[in-house]
């Protein structure tokens, strides 16, 4: 029996969402001193970044913006 010579295909592009229809998340970096990283992880119990969201959104409320 002989081998087949099978020629590879080029793959189709996969259609690609508009950045219209996703929802754009922006990601910030900010620093906090390491003390403060290694209080917020035995206090809080999640992720600092967690602890600083909760912590805007506490404040926008009390600023009235949300």
């Amino acid at each position: 029996m002989g081998k087949k010579n099978k020629e590879k295909k080029p793959k189709k592009a996969k259609s690609v969402k508009t950045q219209s229809t996703l929802k754009v998340k922006k990601i910030k970096t900010i620093q906090i001193l390491i003390d403060w990283e290694t209080k917020i992880k035995e206090y809080y119990g999640g992720t600092v970044a967690g602890y600083i969201t909760t912590a805007i959104q506490e404040k926008m409320i009390r600023d009235g913006i949300l």
